[in-house]
């Protein structure tokens, strides 16, 4: 019997571009550029910017992964600059950059408003514990979006699109003390047999995924009289394997509550 190969999608938490030198020694100058970041053009180069930032990150080739991108997605990018060939001050508005890799985060998600009843139909899967992996919290990227790390199993790596995420708004789920309770759901068309062996590797950066949770603000803003909510938590479903989600198996999940990280009421 062949055996079924699991991969956990897995992360390291980092929500704004963070640039470090490469420890090479003192006069090393190459800069690396990490983390999460806006897509503001992919032709005829790529451009990226911090939200909230002044410098633009200029591709210096083609980015193939990016070439069905669109202006506004949130990405996660890893490249570098060489301060010797590209001097760079406090003055500095644009940077060229090689790109390593470039991966869009805020692709197979949806974030909504619905009815409780609609959440049965929203998942068919768990996610591993955010618990195990240290620093793994929701947290805001810019005043809209909700970058949240989601370690999920796939049956084969090149299978991830087929696994898609939403974030719901229940408009009939009773609000305490102003906080916006947000549901991670995670559903996939992949089959599980859960009599095979799961092996575990680990790909970090896929792992990211990116919502927009403008409109979820404003519907609840809306449910609540204008009210702004003062906290955002995230809801997620766990398991420390593959759980199939039914009826009839939700004690072999735990449901676990996150604050939003960086979310300030406005």
């Amino acid at each position: 019997m062949k055996q079924m190969k699991f991969f956990l999608v897995a992360l390291m938490v980092l929500t704004s571009v963070s640039f470090t030198s490469c420890m090479k020694g003192e006069d090393n100058t190459v800069v690396s550029v990490f983390g999460i970041i806006t897509l503001k053009s992919n032709f005829p180069q790529c451009e990226f910017q911090v939200a909230g930032g002044g410098v633009t990150f200029i591709s210096n080739k083609t980015v193939e992964s990016l070439m069905n991108a669109t202006p506004g997605d949130i990405v996660f990018l890893s490249a570098q600059y060489d301060t010797e060939t590209q001097p760079v001050d406090q003055n500095t508005s644009k940077i060229y950059v090689d790109v390593n890799f470039a991966i869009k985060i805020n692709g197979n998600v949806s974030a909504g408003s619905y009815p409780m009843e609609v959440s049965k139909s929203l998942a068919n899967r768990t996610i591993m514990p955010l618990s195990n992996y240290q620093g793994a919290l929701p947290s805001m990227y810019g005043s809209d979006w909700v970058v949240i790390p989601i370690p999920y199993y796939t049956e084969k790596y090149e299978n991830i699109s087929q696994h898609s995420f939403t974030l719901a708004y229940f408009k009939d789920e009773e609000v305490k003390n102003s906080i916006l309770k947000l549901h991670l759901y995670h559903k996939s068309s992949e089959a599980i047999d859960k009599e095979k062996t799961v092996n575990i590797a680990y790909n970090p950066y896929e792992a990211y995924k990116a919502f927009n949770i403008s409109p979820l603000i404003s519907s609840f803003k809306n449910d609540n009289d204008g009210q702004t909510p003062q906290k955002i938590v995230v809801v997620t479903q766990e398991s420390s394997s593959s759980i199939e989600i039914t009826g009839e198996n939700t004690d072999k999940y735990t449901e676990k509550e996150y604050n939003v990280e960086g979310y300030t009421a406005k």
